[in-house]
């Protein structure tokens, strides 16, 4: 039997669950059922053969492909405090503008290691404004 690896069932998942439909037209009722049958069934042959040994990882990358699709782009954001509703409409605006993207998702994460400002991490890109980050490159620049 042929080894797969979790980028396969990713794509496999994703295929199943949210794959267009031939004319890219929005699919049916009942052919989102099927989907729905299928993926279940999908699942429970993965689980008995041992295949979702990793399942979050399997999940992170579902996502992501649902993201890309989708032109979505999801952020960490780690404060010290809540950011109120206006920082969060004021920080998607910007993510929006400067990541050139439609949709943008934040997860606020209270952190109280920072003693000030914030850190984005959008998939391998981190942003440090914090406080902390701010003092360190002073110092470092004070040093040379």
């Amino acid at each position: 039997m042929k080894n797969y690896n979790d980028n396969h069932i990713t794509k496999l998942l994703y295929d199943i669950a949210i794959g267009e439909s031939e004319n890219g037209a929005p699919v049916s009722i009942e052919t989102q059922r099927r989907k729905e049958i299928t993926l279940l069934e999908t699942l429970q042959f993965l689980a008995s053969h041992n295949y979702l040994k990793r399942p979050y990882k399997i999940v992170d990358q579902l996502e992501r492909i649902i993201n890309e699709k989708s032109g979505t782009i999801r952020a960490e954001v780690f404060v010290k405090e809540p950011l109120t509703n206006k920082h969060k409409l004021e920080l998607i605006s910007a993510l929006k503008t400067s990541l050139n993207t439609e949709h943008v998702i934040i997860k606020e994460q209270i952190d109280q290691r920072i003693i000030g400002g914030l850190k984005i991490k959008v998939g391998e890109l981190v942003l440090d404004a914090t406080l902390r980050s701010k003092l360190n490159k002073l110092v470092s620049n004070l040093h040379e």
